[in-house]
């Protein structure tokens, strides 16, 4: 995707702490297998699970081999619960399109979603830039747990459009740009559950940015 495409698009301490931040994934490991059946040294970032009855989805990125990566691929694997198992039913491409696929595979909107509490927004500008800079660090160390769990916890910031049913989080990530500098919000506007601000993003670019709410904290959910 290229770059001002995503930024039309685009609709998480200070200090950093992932495990204090990580979701009940149940699907984690049954992910962790799978990859492993093919590719020993894939490491993945779990974003969100999706759940609907007896189907649950994982909504992860794969995104580390080898120290480096691989691209900005969003996956889902579906799997459904028969006999207090979960069973592998099949494997989506999210990086377009996601929300319309999960909702086919449902078969509505009306599922529960699984992802990390957002932040207070005068928290989410330092909360970025210092994990996406945690994260540029990392690339030194060829620690590919270390970094996909980092890319996992910053996705804290983001809504599940930006991070789960777009490539726009992963691209934003591979090219390291929120590790620039940090973000300035001005002009604050808040209502229930949706918000907006002007924002002068890490590459000079001036931009009204959305964010909604997510349990008792705040996302990035647009970049007009």
């Amino acid at each position: 995707m290229r770059l001002f495409s995503l930024l039309i698009i685009l609709s998480v301490f200070l200090p950093f702490n992932v495990q204090g931040q990580e979701s009940d994934y149940q699907l984690r490991e049954m992910v962790k297998a799978r990859l492993s059946e093919k590719y020993s040294d894939l490491h993945f970032a779990m974003l969100a699970e999706i759940s609907k009855n007896d189907l649950r989805i994982a909504i992860f990125w794969p995104c580390i081999m080898n120290g480096n990566f691989i691209d900005d691929d969003i996956v889902g694997y579906a799997f459904k619960k028969e006999n207090n198992e979960w069973i592998f039913k099949e494997e989506l491409s999210l990086s377009r399109g996601g929300k319309e696929k999960i909702t086919a595979i449902t078969g509505s909107t009306d599922f529960k979603i699984t992802k990390p509490n957002g932040l207070e927004i005068d928290s989410l500008s330092l909360f970025i830039y210092n994990n996406a800079k945690k994260i540029k660090d990392s690339l030194r160390s060829d620690n590919g747990y270390e970094i996909a769990r980092l890319i996992e916890g910053l996705s804290r910031a983001f809504s599940l459009d930006v991070c789960g049913y777009d490539d726009a989080y992963a691209e934003l990530v591979i090219k390291g740009l929120f590790a620039i500098k940090q973000m300035e919000f001005s002009e604050i506007k808040i209502s229930e559950n949706k918000a907006t601000a002007n924002v002068l993003l890490p590459w000079d670019v001036k931009q009204k940015i959305e964010f909604i709410k997510v349990e008792s904290g705040w996302t990035i959910s647009q970049i007009e």
